[in-house]
């Protein structure tokens, strides 16, 4: 078996189990995570951040400071560095020097990653994204909604369900 046929056996059914109840597509959250990890290369090195999920001001659990690359609307791309350190909270990052751009969730394993993905995109920014009729549509909105800066995000999420078979996700979802 390949990585990503492992990756997607190892967590396909924790990600649909976690759509469920949902509009969020398994296709489209399972293309997300693969994406984010590298199929699941640096998850420990994300400490347990699936998603990729930043951490703001008001996350009140740890964080870890990762270098990461942001894209403009234009494609141009910018390196943050990271300190690579974890810290108790946002502000002990700020307060060590770490760039609020390089400041992503820590979660205790990869399961809670997997549900506050469901939390973050509950919010009213994303309401366009979680109306979406298809997986496809789906991606392109979480882009156009602001989930990540990556020039071709949308697309290469939909070049990972297409590749994968990822709708099969999609069917194994109760309502």
């Amino acid at each position: 078996m390949s990585k990503q046929t492992d990756f997607f056996k190892k967590y396909g059914d924790a990600v649909v189990e976690s759509t469920n109840g949902t509009k969020i597509f398994p296709s489209v959250k399972l293309a997300q995570m693969a994406l984010e990890t590298g199929y699941g290369d640096s998850i420990k090195v994300s400490a347990n951040n699936a998603y990729g999920i930043k951490a703001g001001k008001s996350w009140l659990g740890k964080v870890i400071s990762n270098s990461t690359f942001e894209d403009d609307p234009s494609g141009n791309r910018t390196h943050y560095a990271g300190t690579n350190k974890i810290y108790s909270s946002y502000s002990a990052a700020i307060n060590d020097g770490s760039d609020f751009r390089t400041l992503f969730r820590v979660y205790s394993d990869v399961s809670g990653s997997i549900r506050d993905y469901n939390k973050l995109l509950l919010r009213p920014r994303y309401a366009p994204a979680l109306n979406a009729p298809t997986p496809e549509e789906q991606a392109k909105l979480l882009k156009k909604c602001g989930y990540a800066t990556g020039y071709d995000y949308d697309n290469i999420l939909v070049q990972i369900i297409n590749k994968y078979a990822l709708k099969e996700y999609d069917k194994k979802k109760s309502s």
